[in-house]
């Protein structure tokens, strides 16, 4: 799917129909020559919880910045930034994920994220589990 433009175009913007917990989304994708795509946007969850993404798509190679802010406050964000050397994190290196409380300098592995398979689904999915699923058991709703 990340080597076909039109296919991986058409995934994207079929997002908020494969999850009803989205609310909204704008979704911002742009070709640049026949093998690059820049994808940006904000798909939007209740509560004021929000996934911000850039994605730049290559045929050889793929980059990201996604974060995942609760009313303007950074909950954690994903990078492929080559962290420190810090053994805990070999098992996905590069990715990693960004947390409270030190948030700049808290990582974790980010399991199932990489440049071979679309990370927005797993992001999602990550969001509706932990994030959402959360607030609904600590309020009672």
């Amino acid at each position: 799917m990340l080597n076909n433009i039109d296919h991986y175009s058409d995934f994207i913007y079929s997002l908020p129909d494969k999850f009803f917990e989205i609310t909204a989304a704008r979704i911002d994708l742009f070709t640049i020559g026949q093998n690059l795509l820049k994808i940006t946007g904000i798909i939007y969850f209740p509560d004021g919880i929000e996934l911000r993404f850039q994605e730049r798509i290559n045929i050889e190679a793929a980059r990201y910045q996604n974060e995942v802010p609760k009313n303007e406050q950074r909950i954690y964000y994903y990078d492929p930034q080559p962290p420190p050397n810090d053994p805990d994190l070999a098992s996905t290196f590069p990715h990693h994920k960004q947390v409270p409380s030190d948030i700049k300098h808290h990582r974790k592995p980010a399991h199932n994220i990489s440049f071979d398979q679309p990370n927005l689904p797993v992001e999602i999915q990550e969001i509706v589990d932990t994030v959402i699923r959360h607030q609904k058991s600590s309020s009672g709703r």
